[in-house]
């Protein structure tokens, strides 16, 4: 069993890819990436937000 992202799964062993650890490994490595593809996006779609908010209201 390993925890990614608090959800357990199963995973089998794939002797091929090196075992169980590599396997895990990529797959960490992986929602890794998605989680910071995610964060980046989120942090891009507020920023965007908050320049159209700042550009569209009026002078003081």
């Amino acid at each position: 069993m390993h925890r990614i992202f608090g959800a357990q799964m199963e995973i089998p062993t794939d002797p091929v890819g090196g075992g169980l650890h590599s396997r895990l490994e990529t797959l960490d490595i992986i929602a890794l990436a998605t989680l910071k593809c995610d964060v980046v996006l989120v942090a891009r779609t507020v920023s965007a937000q908050f320049w159209f908010r700042l550009l569209r209201s009026p002078p003081l």
